[in-house]
């Protein structure tokens, strides 16, 4: 149970006071954000106002298990994701993570697979040219 009192002028309305909702599913913060935001507001990272001025968090349970993998690019690039977000889309935030954990394991094999090179001068080239060691 809640219970609200006009605590007059002296207590104004504010966002002090929100509710969370949580979804199941896309479908679910879809149905809660259209009905929520008619008539009211939206904000970021899944905030909205009602048309009465409350304020609301629809959050998908996806987004949790997002932000909170266990691996810390994929996390990041979720949150990032969501933080550019007004509804929470789950779709883009997987497709964020999963962007993200691509680019590390072709960054990683790249790095892993990169020649190491010693530079040294060539003596005799014109003016002392800086060359990779194996070459000279």
């Amino acid at each position: 149970m809640f219970v609200g009192i006009n605590g007059g002028p002296q207590f104004p309305f504010s966002e002090a006071v929100s509710f969370t909702v949580h979804s199941k599913d896309q479908d679910e913060v879809d149905y809660y954000w259209d009905r929520l935001t008619d008539g009211g507001e939206e904000s970021q990272c899944g905030w909205c106002k009602d048309r009465f001025g409350l304020s609301w968090q629809i959050v998908p349970d996806r987004l949790y298990e997002l932000v909170s993998d266990p691996h810390p690019a994929r996390a990041a690039a979720a949150t990032r994701a969501m933080y550019g977000m007004r509804k929470i889309v789950v779709a883009e935030m997987e497709e964020a993570a999963d962007a993200a954990i691509v680019a590390y394991v072709i960054a990683s094999t790249l790095a892993s697979r990169a020649p190491r090179y010693s530079w040294g001068i060539q003596p005799g080239l014109w003016w002392g040219t800086l060359v990779p060691k194996w070459l000279i």
